[in-house]
């Protein structure tokens, strides 16, 4: 999955730690993915009001959470 793919994600298919389910929708623009397993993969990524694209964000990503598969594949048309 290519960096800087738009990830948009439901609250049911991403979460903030292993065990914790979102309470809200997530946007981010993709850094990198790690899988976990065959369901779940740990995704950094920048929220999409960060300044990632610009030299005032000096932080290599904004986020890491765990995401669907399911939802990764869909994001790059696979799913």
């Amino acid at each position: 999955m290519p960096a800087g793919t738009h990830l948009a994600l439901a609250a049911y298919e991403w979460y903030p730690r292993v065990g914790v389910r979102a309470q809200a929708d997530l946007h981010l623009w993709l850094v990198d993915a790690q899988p976990l397993n065959d369901d779940f993969a740990w995704v950094r990524g920048h929220v999409l009001g960060c300044t990632w694209d610009s030299s005032d964000c000096e932080l290599p990503w904004c986020r890491e959470v765990l995401v669907s598969v399911r939802a990764l594949r869909r994001a790059v048309g696979l799913g």
